[in-house]
């Protein structure tokens, strides 16, 4: 059994009873729309951010993201499909399957939510509310829970460290759970790190202009802030044709002047060569290849590829390639018409963290900041697999993550980075009548290589419910809150076709702000649930 992201339970009629209608729109072709643009007959681009470029338009949410409603009568919802298939042995493609629950035997579930530093999707759609248009972007509610912060104590040395919390789930109304399990990493300064061999891989075509591009030199320079005496770095820029502009350059000290010049001369024109830049910048990589380095490409683009290789799989598959050699992919997005689908499939093929830019600040959040540095660009772990084993009668009903399989062979493992964090959030339930007397072990075990050696380790826990019922933590609480934030979003976009649905939509937003909300406050004002409030009641305007 092989599931993608689940449907959250109290969507499943919802979506149905709108199906049929979303469905005869689109065939009609939806005469609001403009086939061009994707933009709302009458609306037009505007720069209300101020950061000189013109923001994204009302696109209309994307109906090729969405499957047909699941059979309601399965157990275990089907997935939300919002992939495309790719190069990898993920297709996304998933046939309707029902949960594995078993009264009388355990039953362990693999499970995978994307690189820990994967993270677009919340981004983009924070972009998308403060430009005052509908969130159109795919949401991976895993990729929320990669970019807000959790407050998991550091792992040891060499080792990762695994945490699990279980508490009612008010989403069920069947004596559900909301479990969470976390696989923390050790912490890391920069000063501690492996030295580095980085390719920056820079698109600097047409579409790259204003702010865009503005955004690609600040992601840059907070590169160069953090690279050191020891570390190799070199930047292929591509339009029409790859163009090596720094080769195998020995790193002087942070902020290198030659680096920092080179990366000040960086301006847009052409076309977008996509697979030329980044064939280039694999083979730098590769010619400085060192197995005690961190060997890295850093993709910056809109991903808008329109000129040499346009197959998706053929770009997704080279960066698989270079993985095999020892080569890892860092995707970053700063462009307008950003292109979500191929700078996903890329990176998931390149094993490595995909990261949308919509600000300066957020440049600097992203590479300038050490602690963020690192995390985007050094590995703690390698091939992170987390297993969790239900005791007789459980089993997990809705999963939030990115993949869950009872086949370990199904689940990709992906890496983990130092100062970070995976976090799996799931809703679980049982079969039958069980007598739930607390000492119902729930096993979480991680297996992973080590980063340089490459021998496998692991680490396991054992926690009765009565443990995790107990011991809830504020992690557990933030986990929901944004869980929830994530779905809502995701339940109002097949909404937002019909002006009769806006009462729904702020019935929607309103329930959700309460938990956001409640949450924010039991764990101190917590400033990023506050932004998410925040970013709620902006978008409850657009549906007035």
């Amino acid at each position: 059994m092989k599931q993608k992201h689940l449907y959250p339970l109290r969507y499943v009629l919802l979506i149905s009873l709108l199906w049929s209608g979303v469905i005869w729109a689109v065939g009609c072709g939806m005469d609001v729309m403009e086939k061009s643009s994707g933009a709302l007959a009458g609306d037009s681009d505007s720069d209300s951010d101020g950061d000189g470029d013109a923001d994204a338009g009302n696109m209309p949410y994307d109906t090729d993201s969405n499957v047909a409603p699941p059979d309601t009568d399965t157990v275990l919802d089907s997935s939300l499909d919002t992939s495309t298939d790719t190069a990898t042995s993920d297709t996304g493609d998933t046939d309707d399957t029902e949960a594995v629950c078993s009264p009388t035997e355990q039953v362990t579930y693999y499970l995978s939510a994307d690189d820990s530093n994967s993270m677009a999707s919340p981004i983009i759609a924070r972009s998308q509310i403060l430009s005052g248009n509908w969130v159109t972007t795919k949401i991976r509610p895993w990729e929320f829970l990669n970019y807000y912060s959790f407050n998991y104590q550091p792992a040891d040395a060499g080792t990762l460290k695994v945490f699990a919390d279980m508490r009612a789930a008010r989403e069920t109304e069947d004596g559900g759970y909301s479990m969470q399990i976390a696989v923390q990493s050790p912490s890391l300064t920069n000063l501690e790190r492996r030295s580095m061999n980085i390719v920056l891989s820079v698109d600097t075509s047409g579409s790259m202009g204003g702010g865009p591009m503005d955004r690609l030199r600040q992601v840059c320079k907070g590169i160069a802030a953090n690279l050191r005496d020891g570390d190799v770095v070199s930047i292929v820029e591509w339009d029409d044709s790859p163009k090596v502009i720094l080769e195998s350059h020995a790193v002087e000290s942070v902020n290198d002047s030659t680096l920092v010049q080179a990366i000040e001369g960086l301006q847009a024109g052409g076309s977008t060569n996509l697979y030329g830049g980044l064939q280039r910048a694999e083979q730098l990589a590769k010619d400085n290849f060192n197995e005690n380095r961190i060997n890295r490409v850093v993709l910056i683009s809109d991903g808008q590829a329109n000129a040499g290789t346009l197959e998706l799989n053929l770009i997704a598959g080279m960066s698989e390639d270079s993985v095999n050699e020892g080569i890892l992919l860092t995707g970053v997005g700063t462009g307008n018409g950003y292109d979500d689908t191929l700078m996903d499939a890329v990176t998931d093929a390149g094993k490595g963290a995909y990261i949308y830019i919509d600000s300066l600040d957020e440049a600097d959040r992203m590479f300038a900041d050490e602690t963020r540095f690192l995390a985007n660009m050094e590995i703690a772990a390698r091939d992170v697999q987390v297993a969790v084993t239900m005791p007789p009668g459980f089993y997990i009903q809705e999963f939030h993550g990115e993949e869950i399989s009872t086949n370990k062979a199904e689940v990709d493992p992906q890496h983990l980075a130092y100062n970070d964090a995976m976090i799996f959030h799931q809703l679980v339930n049982t079969c039958g009548e069980l007598p739930n007397t607390g000492d119902e072990q729930f096993t979480v075990t991680a297996t992973f290589r080590d980063p340089e050696t490459r021998q496998p380790e692991s680490v396991s826990e054992v926690f009765t419910l009565a443990q995790l019922q107990n011991t809830t933590t504020t992690q557990m609480r933030k986990g929901d809150a944004i869980i929830s934030y994530a779905l809502a979003l995701e339940e109002i976009q097949p909404l937002t076709f019909s002006k009769s649905n806006y009462e729904a939509i702020r019935q929607i937003i309103t329930a959700t702000l309460a938990e956001v909300d409640s949450a924010a406050t039991a764990l101190g004002d917590d400033p990023e649930l506050k932004e998410i409030s925040a970013l709620l009641n902006r978008y409850m305007t657009r549906f007035n």
